[in-house]
This record gives C-alpha cells, sequence and structure tokens, in this order.
C-alpha cells in the first residue's frame, strides 16, 4: 500500500460518537419494534383459536396463543437480537462512510475560513458526499485562481502608482499607497 493509499485509510469508525450512535439506535429500535408488531399481531390473531398438541404422551388442547407465546418469544427474541447485531454492525460501517467525510469536509472547510487555499478535499472512493467534496475542491481552485488574479493586479497598480508623475509625499500619493499596502496584506492573508 503505498503512503497516500494509507494516509487516506481512517482507522477509526466511530468518529462522530452522537451522529453515529443515533444513527445505529434509529436502524435497531426499528427492528425491535418490528419484532414486537409481529409477536403482538400474531398473538392477538390466535387469540380466539385452540390447538390440540401432544405433550409427554398426553393429548392437550390449549388455546393457541397459549401454545405458541414461548416458542413465539423464543424465536422473536433470538431472531431480534442477532438481527440487531448485525444491523449494529452494517450501521457502524454505513455511518462511518457518512461521519467520516463530513469530519473531514468540515475540517477543511475551517482551513479555508482561515485562508489556506492548497487543501485536499478528496475522499475515498466509497465514502458519501463525495460531490460535496469535488464542489469544495472546484470552489478552493476557483478561490485560488481569483487570489492569484488580485494579485496581479496588486502587482500592476504598484507598478503604475510608481510611474505616476505625482509627488510622493503628497497625500493623495500617501494615502494610495497605505491602501496598497492593506490590500496586499488581505491578499497575504490566503496561503496557497
Amino acid at each position: 500500500m503505498s503512503e497516500g493509499q494509507f494516509q487516506n485509510k481512517r482507522r477509526n469508525y466511530f468518529i462522530d460518537h452522537k451522529f453515529q450512535t443515533n444513527f445505529i439506535l434509529k436502524f435497531c429500535f426499528v427492528i425491535i419494534l418490528s419484532s414486537l408488531v409481529i409477536g403482538v399481531v400474531v398473538f392477538y390473531l390466535a387469540r380466539t383459536s385452540t390447538t390440540v398438541a401432544i405433550e409427554n404422551t398426553q393429548v392437550t388442547i390449549k388455546a393457541t396463543s397459549d401454545f405458541i407465546l414461548p416458542i413465539l418469544s423464543i424465536t422473536l427474541l433470538s431472531v431480534t437480537a442477532c438481527t440487531s447485531i448485525v444491523v449494529l454492525i452494517m450501521m457502524l460501517f454505513i455511518s462511518h462512510r457518512i461521519a467520516g467525510p463530513a469530519y473531514r469536509l468540515k475540517r477543511e472547510v475551517n482551513a479555508l475560513k482561515d485562508g489556506r487555499l492548497n487543501l485536499d478535499f478528496h475522499m475515498r472512493r466509497k465514502d458519501q458526499l463525495m460531490e460535496l467534496a469535488q464542489a469544495f475542491e472546484e470552489l478552493a481552485q476557483v478561490l485560488k485562481g481569483k487570489h492569484q488574479v488580485f494579485k496581479e493586479k496588486s502587482a500592476l497598480l504598484a507598478r503604475d502608482l510608481e510611474r505616476l508623475k505625482v509627488d510622493p509625499n503628497s497625500e493623495e500619493f500617501k494615502l494610495a499607497r497605505q491602501h496598497l499596502r492593506e490590500l496586499r496584506e488581505k491578499l497575504d492573508y490566503f496561503k496557497l
């Protein structure tokens, strides 16, 4: 694995604990609620019927709900537990593909806000938010281009200002130089 690929691999699967925990619990809740509904519906539908069963070599007549309740309970609990574990693991990986890129984009946007235009918005191939990362990458490229144009115009303005046949000690000239100095300071805020 090359160094670039190695650096792009996230090892921590719980990146945004609050988001990922809520995401996983909501899916597990749906599974548990579905199992509970299935159990209640089966029990309700079987409440008025009877079942003939052989238990310990004796023929027994019971209400179907009494007969299937233990079996239904064990089956639903087992299936719900197994399914919840599988869903928990799947949702951890899925939420990781959402939370990881979101965390990284937030970090890069904060760097952009700090004036750094030399950012890398590239995502892993299977990550979500790829289109958003590409949009931010394009934005950074546009800002770099605009910054370069402003720098060039600033240099032209400085050259033209020096060529003017104006008294360098005049207030207008000093004011123009001050504005140019402030413009350059603002442009130097950005790091390429």
